[in-house]
């Protein structure tokens, strides 16, 4: 995958035919993601572009300057510790709608 432009992805070419053959029933029906860990924004806009307009994507991360990746309309970043159930509990909270998928790339 050529990447020229907008935040970077740091992806094993591996990841991308798991992350197709887990979420490709997902494209095209307006699903919920939640991805704990943005760092550098990039997963962000591949499954913004890979699920297409109706998506809604949140993302969690301790680095306040991951704000930035909220300027789209259907991205939304929340700052603080996905190791603490309460915040985490405050983030699902605030979605207020149910979670088709929550990728987790903060934990390794």
């Amino acid at each position: 995958l050529q990447h020229k432009h907008g935040p970077i992805l740091w992806k094993w070419n591996e990841y991308f035919d798991i992350y197709h053959r887990t979420f490709s029933r997902f494209r095209g029906k307006s699903p919920v993601m939640l991805i704990l860990g943005v760092n550098t924004g990039g997963d962000l806009f591949l499954f913004k572009w890979y699920f297409g307009p109706g998506v809604k994507i949140y993302g969690i991360d301790i680095n306040d300057e991951c704000k930035a990746f909220a300027a789209e309309d259907d991205i939304e970043i929340f700052i603080g510790d996905q190791g603490n159930k309460a915040f985490v509990q405050s983030v699902v909270d605030k979605i207020g709608t149910p979670i088709d998928i929550v990728l987790d790339d903060a934990s390794h």
